[in-house]
């Protein structure tokens, strides 16, 4: 059992289903727009979008989706999709849903005294909303954006240094995600890693291989974030 005092979850995926709003959005204005070919326009590419787009370059992306299905695109055509694109992907990205076993731990984690952190690339404004949408905002001690802190390691070294602030070393803290990024993210920061088994229109979005693959092996590998409970030592609950 592991004396940790503070809980850091990344947000996209392992909280809520962002990338699903988003990406259900992409495919709803590609077909509404004709931005790429008929036989793009179906649901059976998406898998491959998640793929690319986890590679960070929205334009590369966009060009390898054409590259699957069989077509070429230049880097300005597919500046130009990613420019339509991305005037309604925040909006969907806002209405977003919470996983079920987040709404669950996050209020559960907060009343046995964890302190409960949430980092992400998303914005302060959306990811807020979210929270509030499912009643969460206030079970939340640390919220730490990309609106703070644009590089994923930097964001991870400000959460340890704001928990330090409160008291809490780097070896009580556990951080949460589903990405090899996120492992990384812990590692270079020296903190444990818990990763959440998460799929996107049931595709897993990281498998153990691709973990080992970039050679991001985390401490735990749980199937749901209810799971959390086997790891944390017990803590009093807080007195009201």
């Amino acid at each position: 059992m592991m004396s940790i005092r503070a809980v850091v979850f990344d947000f996209d995926e392992t909280i809520a289903e962002v990338n699903k709003y988003i990406l259900k959005t992409i495919l709803w204005k590609i077909k509404k727009d004709r931005l790429w070919p008929r036989h793009i326009r179906d649901i059976k590419y998406l898998p491959s979008l998640v793929s690319a787009l986890r590679k960070g370059d929205p334009y590369l992306s966009t060009m390898e989706i054409y590259k699957l299905a069989g077509r070429e695109i230049d880097k300005e055509s597919a500046h130009n999709i990613v420019e339509k694109l991305g005037k309604v992907v925040e909006r969907s990205a806002e209405n977003a849903k919470v996983h079920r076993d987040a709404k669950r731990i996050i209020p559960e984690l907060k009343d046995k005294g964890y302190t409960v952190v949430i980092y992400t690339k998303s914005s302060r404004k959306r990811v807020e909303k979210i929270l509030k949408n499912y009643g969460l905002l206030n079970h939340v001690d640390v919220i730490v954006t990309g609106d703070d802190v644009p590089r994923k390691n930097d964001r991870a070294s400000y959460v340890i240094k704001e928990l330090n602030k409160r008291g809490i070393d780097k070896n009580e803290v556990l951080f949460v995600g589903d990405l090899p990024s996120d492992v990384q993210a812990a590692r270079s920061q020296g903190v444990k890693v818990a990763i959440v088994k998460r799929k996107l229109f049931g595709v897993t979005i990281a498998s153990k291989k691709v973990f080992k693959k970039y050679n991001s092996v985390p401490d735990y590998y749980i199937p749901s974030l209810k799971h959390l409970h086997k790891i944390l030592s017990p803590r009093r609950t807080r007195k009201a």
